[in-house]
């Protein structure tokens, strides 16, 4: 993924399988992105400031293929402050993805009350699996 349109009033985006990069500063700026599926096999890094300002992302799952978080790769993202779910990752592995990150240990509890609010035109390539998945959040 090299970048995707800062303006863009999508409030969803879900990447497909077989994205295994994200690029440095891919989603920088998108002040309209509350949520975004990641690909589950086959992505094992994000780059630096890839969701740097993202001002209104509120919810991102990092797959358990993650291998690194570029620094400030989440920096001044004020509504992660719950939300983010790392799959499959052991306790000190997660520290070390996030000590750079931009990302609060906080960040990591479930957020009460939230829920999908999407429009499903929004919906960009979601495969079936992501579909089910992201229903039963």
């Amino acid at each position: 993924m090299h970048i995707y349109p800062p303006a863009s009033s999508r409030v969803f985006f879900s990447l497909l399988e077989g994205v295994r990069h994200i690029e440095d500063s891919a989603f920088i700026s998108c002040a309209h992105l509350e949520s975004i599926m990641l690909p589950e096999n086959s992505l094992t890094s994000i780059g630096v400031s890839a969701f740097q300002g993202c001002t209104s992302l509120k919810q991102i799952t990092i797959p358990s293929s993650i291998q690194s978080i570029g620094s400030n790769a989440f920096l001044d993202c004020p509504q992660l402050k719950c939300g983010v779910l790392i799959q499959g990752t052991s306790k000190k592995a997660i520290v070390k993805l996030l000590k750079s990150s931009g990302l609060q240990i906080d960040s990591l509890n479930f957020c009460e009350g939230y829920s999908c609010k999407n429009d499903y035109h929004s919906i960009v390539r979601v495969s079936f699996s992501y579909i089910t998945v992201f229903i039963l959040m």
